[in-house]
């Protein structure tokens, strides 16, 4: 059985990421647009944007930014107005930068600095 991510995280139906969770068990990832913002697996989630740069979702820099989501941005009204708003659009840059690989170097380099920042 696959993952499956489900709640309401832009105007899309569930997905489900096919690949074994371990357990047996899918793994989960629900709650409304940034209102009750919850994952049960720490490791996985959608990072559309960093893994479309990267090419992986295993890379480390999105870890990083998971973590960041996880640890600061879902505990701030601020913070999970910006996941609903990156769960909507986020996915619409990524194809746009899938579609265009040129951007993939740049968008790194950003990520890099956004990433510089979360480390001070």
């Amino acid at each position: 059985m696959g993952k499956i991510i489900g709640g309401k995280t832009g105007s899309g139906p569930r997905k489900t990421i096919s690949g074994q969770t371990g357990s047996g068990h899918p793994k989960t990832i629900g709650g409304q647009q940034g209102t009750n913002y919850q994952r049960t697996n720490k490791t996985s989630g959608d990072c559309f944007v960093a893994t479309a740069a990267y090419g992986t979702p295993l890379a480390e820099e999105i870890n990083i930014l998971r973590n960041y989501r996880d640890t600061v941005l879902r505990y701030s009204k601020t913070g999970k107005k910006f996941i609903a708003f990156y769960y909507t659009y986020g996915p619409y840059l990524a194809s746009f930068i899938n579609k265009n690989p040129l951007f993939k170097k740049p968008i790194r380099g950003l990520i890099q600095v956004v990433i510089r920042q979360l480390k001070k």
